[in-house]
């Protein structure tokens, strides 16, 4: 009987969800003011319904919309938005567990390649010299000025070569 209380009391998240960013509002420090909260929903709401929604699939838009629904809840409720920064940073913190959990057995398994194929092959050591730089005739470089009335006849140029190629 715990177990079902513990799982039915457990929100359900979709996963990447942020209320904040589904109604396009900043993080704040504590949850928007209600006025703000309801401009948020109406335009996030003419946006995402799917009788509304232009250029998406309505699959996309209903999700969207779904999400849209949920985020107001959330913040619309001071413990609902506590239940979901505990949700969020257990999420995160499970996730960082699983990235070291994997990042450990890669290196564990990359030891074992790297004893299979023998030692190490020894780096090549960088060179303390620099190489020498080229004289001043030979550097790479514009071979006109970078300011001055050059630009403004070559654009004359340019206009005045496309008006004979369009004639």
């Amino acid at each position: 009987a715990a177990a079902l209380a513990a799982s039915a009391a457990a929100p359900q998240f979709p996963t990447g969800f942020d209320p904040f960013v589904a109604l396009g509002l900043p993080r704040t420090l504590g949850p928007p003011s209600r006025g703000e909260l309801t401009r948020a929903y109406r335009r996030a709401a003419m946006r995402w319904h799917p009788d509304k929604c232009r250029g998406a699939k309505t699959r996309t838009c209903e999700t969207r919309m779904q999400d849209v629904n949920r985020a107001r809840e959330v913040l619309n409720d001071v413990r609902s938005l506590q239940v979901w920064e505990h949700w969020l940073r257990r999420t995160e913190a499970e996730a960082r567990q699983r990235h070291s959990e994997q990042k450990h057995s890669f290196k564990q398994a990359a030891g074992r390649q790297t004893a299979a194929r023998g030692p190490p092959r020894p780096q090549p050591r960088p060179s303390s010299q620099t190489p020498p730089s080229p004289p001043a005739s030979k550097r790479a470089g514009p071979p006109f000025p970078r300011t001055g009335p050059w630009r403004e006849t070559s654009r004359k140029q340019l206009l005045e070569w496309g008006m004979q190629l369009l004639r």
